[in-house]
């Protein structure tokens, strides 16, 4: 999946298609992973942290501006969360 396929995950998201998000996951699951492995103090706390980094780009994908790229904005809020 690269940044165009990102792109119209996310406008199949916003369209109703709430299955799409899972190749947003499947992309992105390690790269914030490993971010937030460096935030935390284990394993389990960086998985935790994950979940709730995807949770929160769930919920504000209505906010991201096409003037970025996908990953630029989503590692933005990774990084406002841990």
């Amino acid at each position: 999946m690269d940044e165009l396929a990102d792109a119209a995950a996310v406008e199949a998201v916003l369209a109703g298609d709430v299955e799409a998000f899972a190749g947003l996951v499947e992309r992105w699951q390690v790269p914030l992973y490993r971010l937030a492995l460096r935030y935390t103090a284990g394993r389990e706390e960086a998985e935790d942290l994950t979940q709730e980094i995807f949770l929160h780009a769930f919920r504000s994908l209505a906010r991201w501006r096409r003037e970025a790229r996908f990953s630029t904005w989503l590692f933005a809020l990774a990084l406002n969360l841990c």
